[in-house]
């Protein structure tokens, strides 16, 4: 790997990463645990581990996007990648959004009706995971770029 980008941010990068995806996945087992006759505290564990994904995302986004950080380090070796790079950065502000706006409809009283807060959350993830495809594509172009073929 060359100097530009560092064994240190790939290695934070990744315990961000898996971190969020570990949230991710109790949001999912949250979202799809039975709540019939006990909508309070289904919700407040929802509420819980959104919270957690929600504090995740924007570390990761923070730490991902710093002068420092990978995206940065990718942006300056692979120019080429810069429009890609700006188009992570834009999803991870509408992530962050979408995951505040979901936090107030699944905190909100009355309470909304549970199939469609189950349905949002699901959507959320979706975008969350289809981000986190396109993110680690990119990364792995730009490391791999950066390793080379054949070396």
């Amino acid at each position: 790997m060359s100097h530009t980008v560092s064994q240190q941010s790939v290695d934070e990068d990744r315990r961000n990463r898996d971190a969020l995806v570990e949230a991710m996945h109790r949001l999912d087992l949250a979202w799809m645990a039975p709540q019939c006759g006990r909508p309070g505290p289904w919700r407040q564990l929802l509420s819980q581990r959104l919270q957690e994904v929600c504090r995740l995302l924007e570390e990761h986004a923070r730490q991902l996007e710093s002068p420092q950080g990978l995206m940065s380090q990718i942006a300056q070796q692979e120019p080429r990648l810069l429009d890609r790079i700006e188009q992570l950065r834009r999803e991870h502000r509408e992530l962050v959004a979408s995951a505040r706006e979901l936090q107030q409809l699944v905190d909100k009283e009355p309470a909304e009706d549970p199939l469609q807060l189950r349905q949002q959350v699901e959507r959320f993830l979706k975008a969350l995971r289809e981000h986190n495809a396109r993110e680690n594509d990119l990364i792995y172009e730009a490391l791999e770029t950066d390793v080379g073929v054949g070396d």
